[in-house]
């Protein structure tokens, strides 16, 4: 198995990096053991944390509350498709919020690399009611085929 020991692996070329530093959603890559890679913009403005801050650290034990939805997979680091659901999360300054997760499994040349995780508040303009599996499956397929 390839792993990734640094962003700069999963992003090969400026395209891609600056699509993920520029989505409008809160995103965070994940190694294979749920440890925090990178952090968009978006992230950091939804969570309060700093990427670096949180570079490093595990992202379930950072931002996970015991509030669980129903729908929450109890693992949700590794999963081999993209699972979406509705749960809650701690912000920097312990605060809960409601948020849609988009899990994406990472995969290059056959072999995971990690996971890429999308949060989106239910009070952002425009949040989902539904997800739309489709627009998240082409968004992860431009890492899936990099």
């Amino acid at each position: 198995m390839i792993n990734c020991n640094t962003e700069d692996e999963l992003f090969t070329d400026t395209a891609h990096q600056q699509l993920f530093n520029s989505h409008p959603h809160a995103l965070v890559l994940c190694d294979h053991d749920g440890f925090v890679k990178s952090a968009n913009p978006a992230f950091e403005q939804l969570f309060g944390f700093c990427k670096n801050e949180i570079a490093g650290h595990n992202l379930k034990a950072l931002l996970q509350t015991d509030i669980h939805s129903s729908e929450e997979p109890k693992e949700w680091i590794n999963l081999p498709t993209v699972q979406q659901y509705p749960t809650k999360r701690l912000k920097a300054d312990n605060s809960l919020i409601d948020v849609w997760i988009s899990t994406s499994p990472i995969t290059i040349d056959r072999h995971f690399q990690g996971t890429l995780i999308r949060y989106q508040t239910t009070s952002q303009p425009g949040a989902i009611k539904a997800p739309e599996k489709s627009s998240e499956e082409k968004y992860r397929s431009i890492f899936k085929n990099a």
